[in-house]
């Protein structure tokens, strides 16, 4: 009998600099968000409402547009005292080649 293993979209990890959340750049955006906003909610109480708390994205070979960005980033920082300090891309744009 073969069992599929559904690759996550969306995986958060707390290191001792803050959290790192890694968005699969492989599924489509909207599933991505759908996970983003799920996996946030489930992890809600695991952050100190009275502490900042460092995220850094991993966006992987995904392009955002400038609003998918900000999005992103109002949806992680709704979800509690989360302060997105920067999002991280391996796709380099031509404005910075």
């Amino acid at each position: 009998m073969k069992t599929s293993v559904q690759k996550q979209n969306v995986t958060i990890k707390g290191t001792k600099d803050g959290i790192i959340i890694h968005l699969n750049d492989q599924c489509g955006y909207d599933a991505m968000i759908t996970e983003l906003k799920s996996k946030l909610t489930e992890n809600h109480s695991a952050f100190d409402p009275n502490k900042d708390v460092s995220v850094r994205v991993h966006l992987g070979k995904r392009y955002l547009e400038q609003e998918q960005q900000r999005e992103i980033q109002q949806i992680i920082e709704e979800s509690g005292a989360i302060v997105v300090d920067e999002l991280i891309s391996e796709v380099m744009t031509k404005k910075r080649s």
